[in-house]
């Protein structure tokens, strides 16, 4: 062992880090827990304490290592990519929460915006005009909020994803910047030209000169310090681009399915920005080789969708119990499901989510894991619509792909075979890969596989459900 390396990873529920060695292998790893503030489709959390836990868990991942920390290479850092915030350019101080990407305090504006200006968006951007994405908020920062108003008249205002937050944070003022894949979330940046664009932010009246400047994914980010350890802060991306590269360099023909907090569908494309209505076009990695795209699918209600109905009914089942019941036979009710909003194809922000037909609250959690599978099939039918040849395999990893069961019904809807990885932490093992690939040729993850069976029940389920769920979007005239 003559090499470290540390990697970060900034989630909705956690800040954590680790330490791998150069052979691959994770010697450490620390977690801080956070929790949003949840109010009236309102998601964000106090920006003062998400720099905290990633110090935290930073401090807590380092302490074992002892005189080993001389042997700390490099780190990288992966954030939520729609997730945005204010501070001082100066000292780093806040001046605005961090406000989250299932946020949706911009709907009303994204609603407002004319045919002209959809197009435009999305013609610059690959994205559609949703309050999911950075614009609307970092908008609304500026004309609500007095620390963003006084630190704007004084000169002194910084703006952008959270990720350029994070980075000033753990690494000063020295190098202000922003990846390209979390600044591609903020519809300011486009996506042909790869920086901000001066049309939209004309159109979303954010200043130019508070916006740090774009770079590639690695970069030098500045200089990492805690404590007596200094060390160069080298990757910056998303978190759902790093899991991408979990197990090396993305197959174009796999989709690379992530079930978090929600869920996300990727297929890479190559160096040239995809066209598609109804999905999502993304930029994935960024470096001196040149860009990588890819086509993707967004559903905004995964595990948030389970939290959801938890607090509805007062309960959540555990583990062993969501398993037991994705193993039954039974006919639950259909779950048109838009918690968070309703991803692609749809993008609509306020679509009402409900039950159909009855269910005890067994069948009823059955309906919501089974929505979510829904969800994912429409996605990769519209993906198959636009690229060919269709995928031939699919790889999962997240919280929720733990369910076996999950994932086993997952490849018989799909007909596709499903590969789960062993290890569940993707992003920072696909953070490794982008900082240290010969760490991961070192030590491939192993892969555990679930073959595709009959299942014309779920699939008889399946299309009731998806005529249901174009229905119900064209009668709300969305």
């Amino acid at each position: 062992m003559t090499a470290l390396y540390l990697v970060l990873d900034q989630g909705g529920h956690a800040s954590r880090a680790f330490v791998y060695d150069d052979a691959g292998r994770l010697l450490g790893h620390a977690r801080k827990a956070l929790h949003p503030s949840l109010h009236n489709g309102r998601v964000e959390y106090d920006a003062e304490a998400v720099a905290a836990s990633l110090r935290e868990a930073l401090s807590h991942v380092l302490a074992p290592l002892g005189r080993r920390r001389r042997l700390l290479r490099a780190a990288a850092l992966a954030t939520q990519r729609s997730n945005i915030a204010c501070w001082d350019r100066r000292t780093g101080i806040p001046c605005s929460p961090v406000i989250a990407w299932q946020d949706r305090r911009a709907a009303q504006d994204m609603a407002e915006l004319g045919a002209g200006e959809r197009q435009l968006i999305h013609e610059c951007t690959g994205l559609p005009p949703s309050p999911h994405y950075g614009a609307g908020k970092l908008r609304w920062c500026l004309e609500r909020l007095p620390q963003v108003q006084a630190a704007r008249d004084g000169g002194h205002l910084a703006l952008g994803p959270m990720a350029a937050y994070l980075v000033h944070r753990l690494a000063g003022p020295a190098c202000p910047a922003v990846d390209n894949v979390n600044a591609s979330r903020t519809l300011l940046w486009n996506l042909h030209r790869r920086r901000w664009d001066p049309r939209l932010l004309d159109l979303f009246h954010i200043p130019a000169d508070v916006l740090p400047p774009c770079v590639p994914c690695r970069h030098d980010f500045g200089t990492l310090t805690s404590g007596d350890l200094a060390l160069p802060l080298q990757v910056v991306t998303g978190d759902q681009a790093a899991a991408l590269f979990a197990r090396g360099r993305p197959d174009s023909r796999t989709v690379y399915l992530t079930l978090g907090t929600g869920a996300f569908l990727l297929r890479p494309v190559g160096p040239a920005p995809p066209a598609a209505d109804s999905l999502l076009a993304s930029i994935v990695h960024d470096d001196a080789q040149g860009p990588l795209y890819a086509l993707e699918g967004t559903i905004n209600g995964a595990g948030h969708a389970l939290r959801w109905f938890a607090d509805q009914c007062g309960m959540r089942p555990d583990h062993d119990r969501l398993n037991a019941l994705l193993a039954s036979h039974v006919n639950p009710p259909l779950f048109l499901n838009s918690i968070g909003g309703l991803g692609t194809p749809f993008m609509v922000a306020d679509f009402p989510s409900r039950f159909e037909g009855e269910g005890d609250p067994d069948l009823r959690w059955l309906a919501v894991l089974e929505s979510i599978l829904f969800l994912v099939r429409l996605n990769l039918e519209t993906l198959a619509r636009v690229i060919q040849p269709p995928a031939e395999a699919m790889e999962v990893g997240g919280g929720l792909s733990r369910l076996d069961n999950l994932c086993q019904r997952l490849a018989d809807l799909c007909g596709l075979t499903v590969h789960r990885h062993v290890s569940h932490e993707t992003t920072s093992r696909g953070l490794l890969q982008l900082l240290a690939p010969a760490a991961c040729e070192a030590s491939p993850l192993a892969m555990d596989s679930f073959e595709p069976r009959p299942a014309p029940a779920l699939t008889g389920r399946y299309h009731r459900w998806k005529a249901l769920m174009y229905d119900a979007v064209d009668a709300s005239g969305r």
